[in-house]
């Protein structure tokens, strides 16, 4: 990698692919790894990436044959680099589960390296800005060396998680929510994405066997999601704890 060329992870980006390829539960597997769109530096794996997660969140499954089809009817099957492509990329995705974890690593490291890069391009330039505030440019510099820090998002606080709840609730008033079946939890959405929407599901059983707690869980869980079109969506009523004791 020369000097001046931006930190990628291009085979890695490859085989991570392949593994979202080599069966139905691919993509599922990638969410769990921490891949988000922005951490392929390719703009051809972003894309297909961007596709897949598309289709995750209209409940359909992720395969090379249903991939192809959404890719050709929304006219970038071309940007992908055709159906060859794709299939080329399946044979990447017999790759040792311990050597996947690796690469993920490794996209993600890249990813954090190009996103520092430009943060900092940006905040050099503001400060060359002699207009603006110090203390703004300091705490713009204080938030994103906080995003750093926070990348892998199951660290995110349940704080965090509860504002993001209270985003939700608004946006839920306003009808600005689009219904997407997730919860950012691997074995939940496997059953929920089977289910239709627009359907009413009823979780039942005895006090105390964690019904409430299990909710409040995949609340927190799909706030937090690294996709932002699976961040939206989610609003709990209950006549039995208040606003405050649901966000703690």
């Amino acid at each position: 990698m020369s000097e001046n060329q931006l930190p990628h992870a291009v085979d890695a980006e490859q085989v991570l692919l392949g593994v979202m390829l080599r069966d139905t539960e691919g993509y599922d597997r990638l969410l769990e790894l921490g891949i988000q769109t922005d951490d392929f530096h390719v703009p051809s794996n972003k894309a297909l990436f961007t596709a897949a997660s598309e289709m995750y969140a209209r409940a359909l499954p992720v395969a090379r044959t249903t991939l192809i089809q959404h890719l050709r009817e929304t006219n970038r099957l071309p940007l992908i680099g055709g159906e060859e492509r794709i299939i080329d990329l399946e044979d990447y995705g017999n790759t040792a589960e311990r050597v996947v974890e690796g690469l993920a690593r490794q996209v993600r490291e890249a990813s954090d390296r190009r996103r520092i890069i430009f943060d900092a391009a940006e905040m050099m330039s503001a400060a060359y800005d002699t207009e603006k505030p110090l203390t703004a440019i300091i705490d713009d510099g204080e938030n994103r060396a906080g995003r750093w820090r926070r990348r892998d998002y199951n660290q995110i606080t349940m704080a965090q998680g509860g504002q993001q709840f209270m985003e939700n609730l608004i946006a839920a008033r306003a009808g600005t929510i689009q219904n997407i079946s997730c919860f950012n939890i691997t074995p939940l959405d496997r059953i929920i994405r089977r289910i239709p929407k627009n359907a009413y599901v009823v979780l039942a059983g005895r006090p105390g066997n964690g019904k409430s707690s299990l909710m409040r869980y995949a609340f927190h869980r799909r706030s937090i999601a690294p996709s932002p079109e699976f961040r939206k969506g989610t609003v709990l009523f209950t006549m039995e704890e208040s606003m405050d004791e649901v966000i703690e």
